[in-house]
């Protein structure tokens, strides 16, 4: 019996790292069939599919090379055991046999022995079973439960407190922030939406709350995002659109008969736009104020983006109330919220293009979709949620100018009473803001409106001039291009007629 249970433990133990280098092989032959389907697009544009085929067949090849040895080691392991119980009970008998030949024991005594030790085998040979069974799912779960060893970023606090939203106004003070404590994006950054600035130790306060203090989920059902790389749900596009709205009942959407005022901030190379509504019509716009960074030189060639932000208070801020319907088989088509905030996000005619409107399956992540109609539906999606905060990151970076102008102005309704953070792409968005801050390397460098910066010369300055540079450039090549076609039809035409 203890040779038994040492042979199972040992070879057991040493088997191991053959199960999990088949496990780790296994996973990369899923991810490398994945991460192919998930780019085929460009794929086929450089005609790679051998290329991918090979390496998957690759990672095939080594799995079942793996898997084999894995296989193999388990048939010694089952070998050697059962040698240890037969091994053991032939030599039982061996010596059953031998004192039956001298008298010293009776037959019946010596069938006696033979069945307490088929007994006593019974529960070893479980317990073999057992130790090898949890050893391979402790394996399997490895990357499980390496997920649960990643440390927690941002926790909730010893006594947190649910984030009461009152105005929405939103503070930094004194915050400091980087991806690495050598290179800080942002170095004691402190301003105020809507006005007027104050010094603490690293905070961001919603409505006077710090929101270390808050808990995580109340803080998140407040904010809407909408990233830049979209993701969607292998599901319908009504069910993505209506994914904003599982778990509460805001019957309010928005109201685009209310104006908003603007404040804009840059960062990076990156404007950022704030818009601030007034709280009635006849009450004065507060004022604006925004940020952007740039380098010291005036060599502001590369990418730019905006950001802008709205903030007041969200008439509708009633408690997330459950949906008692059946998210899973409703008609989410038939539903007009859902159908307003697409409408809102200009892809409700699109949706009713398609044969099978809001039944229409996107396909993994979107993959049926363009990047606009993702982002669309993004945004219809974060529409219907109704958050009094608005986070819109590159939000319209997939669309054309035209559709840009358009969700634009639905944005710029629905911001009415909530902040926005929009990041966009283009400068001509912060213009009408009051107060731009241009932040270098993580600090404020420059700081007024559009005509001072303008008029200083500075960072701000030279980024929007390469902006107009830019814009001119393509605009010259688009008369160009098409004045070569306007000739070369005209020429065309000419000599058919000769002819």
């Amino acid at each position: 019996m203890v040779c038994y249970i040492y042979v199972t433990i040992l070879l057991t133990d040493w088997r191991t790292r053959y199960h999990r280098e088949s496990n780790a092989l296994d996973n990369a032959v899923e991810a490398r069939a994945v991460d192919a389907l998930l780019n085929y697009e460009t794929i086929k544009i450089f005609t790679t599919e051998e290329y991918e085929v090979q390496k998957y067949a690759k990672a095939i090849l080594a799995y079942q090379k793996a898997d084999r040895k894995s296989q193999y080691t388990l048939g010694i392991l089952n070998t050697t055991l059962n040698l240890v119980i037969q091994g053991g009970l032939a030599l039982g008998c061996l010596l059953c046999a031998k004192r039956v030949s001298r008298e010293e024991m009776s037959a019946g005594d010596f069938v006696m022995y033979y069945s307490y030790i088929l007994q006593l085998y019974t529960p070893l040979a479980l317990f073999g079973t057992s130790y090898r069974t949890l050893q391979k799912n402790f394996i399997d779960m490895e990357r499980m439960l390496d997920l649960f060893r990643e440390p927690v970023e941002v926790q909730d606090p010893p006594e947190p407190k649910p984030l009461v939203m009152t105005g929405g106004e939103v503070v930094f003070e004194n915050v400091s922030f980087g991806y690495t404590p050598q290179n800080p994006n942002l170095k004691s950054i402190s301003f105020k939406i809507p006005h007027g600035k104050k010094l603490a130790l690293g905070r961001i306060l919603i409505d006077g709350q710090d929101i270390r203090n808050v808990t995580q989920s109340s803080l998140r059902r407040k904010i809407g995002i909408v990233p830049q790389d979209t993701a969607l749900f292998n599901d319908s596009i009504g069910y993505n659109i209506g994914y904003g709205k599982i778990g509460q009942d805001n019957a309010h959407i928005f109201d685009s008969s209310r104006i908003t005022s603007t404040k804009a901030f840059t960062r990076g190379r990156k404007p950022i736009r704030i818009e601030s509504p007034s709280t009635s019509s006849s009450h004065t716009p507060e004022h604006s104020q925004g940020i952007s960074e740039g380098e010291a030189d005036a060599d502001v060639e590369g990418e730019d983006a905006s950001c802008s932000c709205c903030y007041g208070k969200n008439d509708d801020d009633d408690d997330d109330d459950d949906d008692d319907d059946d998210d899973e088989n409703r008609d989410w088509g038939a539903d007009g919220r859902i159908q307003a905030a697409a409408s809102a996000a200009r892809i409700h005619e699109l949706i009713n293009r398609f044969p099978d409107g809001y039944a229409t399956r996107v396909g993994e992540r979107g993959l049926r979709l363009s990047g606009g109609e993702k982002q669309r539906v993004a945004i219809a999606r974060t529409i219907l949620k109704n958050p009094p905060i608005l986070l819109l990151d590159e939000a319209t970076s997939a669309l054309d100018t035209q559709t840009e102008r358009e969700i634009q102005h639905s944005i710029e309704a629905i911001s009415k009473d909530r902040t926005t953070l929009m990041i966009a792409h283009r400068l001509s968005t912060i213009v009408d803001a009051d107060e731009i801050l241009v932040i270098q390397r993580g600090e404020i460098a420059e700081q007024g409106s559009h005509e001072q910066l303008m008029q200083a010369g500075g960072i701000y300055a030279a980024m929007w001039m390469q902006q107009l540079r830019d814009d001119h450039r393509i605009l010259g090549s688009s008369s160009s291009s098409s004045n070569n076609s306007s000739r070369g039809s005209s020429n065309g035409g000419g000599g058919g007629g000769g002819g």
